[in-house]
Order: C-alpha cells, then sequence, then structure tokens
C-alpha cells in the first residue's frame, strides 16, 4: 500500500523525491523491507543499527527510505534514547515518578535522525505548476485555471483567503495583497490534499466565495 500510495498519489501530486520515515515493525531483512527494495525504493538506515529491545534481543524496526535520487543527499542515524532504557521507568508504566524530561525513555523504540544536504538537489518544478487550483465546476469554455487577480477587483486592498471543506471546516487562512497571494498561492496550499475547496475572499467593501479544485 506504501508503494502504491507513492507512485499513485505522493509523485503524480508534483512530488519527485520522497522520504518514508518511521516504524515499519519489519527487521532491516525482512519481507515488508524486501518489498520496498523491490520496488525501487532504497533503503538508507544503516543495515546494523537496531532501534528496539524484546525479551532481551535488539531488532532494527524503524527505518528511513528514500526514493533512489535522493541517496547521497541524504545522512541517517538512530539515536539511542530509548530502546536500551528499562521498561519499569517507562513515562506510562512509572507514572509521576519520571517526568517527561527524564533521562528514561518515552518510548520503547529509538528515533530515526535524518540530514539532508540540499545543495545539489534542483527544484523539479515551481509549486505553482504542481499545485493547481481550478474554477469548479468547469465554465463552458473549459477547465480554467484559478487566478485571485482575476477573482478580486483591481482597487481591493488587503485581502483575506480562506479555505474551506465543502463540509464547512476551515484549513487555511492566508492574508496579504491579491499579488503577493497569487505569486505564492501554489506554496500556501501545497500541503493541501487534491479535491473541492470552497474559497471565501474578504477585503474592506468586498466579499465573495468561489468553489475551486485542486489537483
Amino acid at each position: 500500500e506504501l508503494v502504491h500510495f507513492i507512485n499513485q498519489t505522493i509523485i503524480p501530486a508534483g512530488a519527485s523525491r520522497v522520504i518514508c520515515i518511521g516504524d515499519y515493525n519489519a527487521n532491516y531483512e525482512e519481507d515488508p523491507i524486501d518489498i520496498l527494495r523491490a520496488s525501487g525504493l532504497v533503503t538508507v538506515t544503516p543495515p546494523g543499527s537496531a532501534s528496539f529491545v524484546y525479551k532481551g534481543l535488539t531488532g532494527s524496526l524503524d527505518h528511513c527510505i528514500v526514493t533512489p535520487n535522493l541517496v547521497g543527499f541524504v545522512d541517517v542515524q538512530k539515536w539511542h534514547i530509548n530502546s536500551g532504557e528499562p521498561a519499569f521507568l517507562e513515562y506510562d508504566q512509572a507514572g509521576e515518578a519520571t517526568a517527561i524530561n527524564s533521562p528514561f525513555r518515552s518510548s520503547d523504540h529509538d528515533p530515526v535522525l535524518i540530514g539532508v544536504r540540499f545543495m545539489g538537489i534542483a527544484q523539479s518544478q515551481p509549486w505553482e505548476r504542481a499545485n493547481r487550483l481550478w474554477l469548479y465546476p468547469n465554465p463552458e469554455a473549459g477547465p480554467t485555471p484559478f487566478r485571485l487577480m482575476s477573482a478580486v477587483p483591481a482597487t481591493v486592498g488587503p485581502l483575506m483567503v480562506e479555505f474551506y471543506l465543502p463540509q464547512g471546516k476551515p484549513l487555511l487562512r492566508i492574508t496579504g495583497s491579491a499579488t503577493t497571494l497569487q505569486s505564492e498561492l501554489g506554496n500556501y496550499t501545497a500541503h493541501l490534499p487534491p479535491g473541492l475547496y470552497l474559497l471565501k475572499m474578504q477585503a474592506k467593501g468586498f466579499s465573495k466565495t468561489q468553489r475551486i479544485a485542486k489537483d
């Protein structure tokens, strides 16, 4: 499912480089990690690095897996601050006997630390192209990109733009001039998943609501 999600959702959304980091509940040479390798992904976590202890045996359940074009740009290590500590002093066992900032473990897994060297990594495409917003429903002329400069009068001053789910839940609020917001709209909305949104634009003496689709 992870491979399918990366290939069918993440990469089509404009991300050409992907980092997957966390608890895979599978050791370095077990089938789930082999499946990820077979798909073309690369396990960059050090092979002999343990991150978990169970009944006195160490295991490597936590990994960093990347697309091949990130190999050489990342440095990955495991921070051994949890797995080797006594379980009876764990935060959910000892209660108030150990504070959250004590030297005893806050999890049964060690965290995976990753550093990224951005020098030499070229941006694959501008956010404005990778995160496009469209008028919804399509006008008679066909699919039309949404542009703030076309949606608000030229005389409008500072603008507040809010993104809502169709069910009414607010997700994002940005303010500024229409020109500035338009130039950064792709960056502001990059984290929003594809789908339909209700866009509310407000300024002094101006209010407008527009439905848009994000691909």
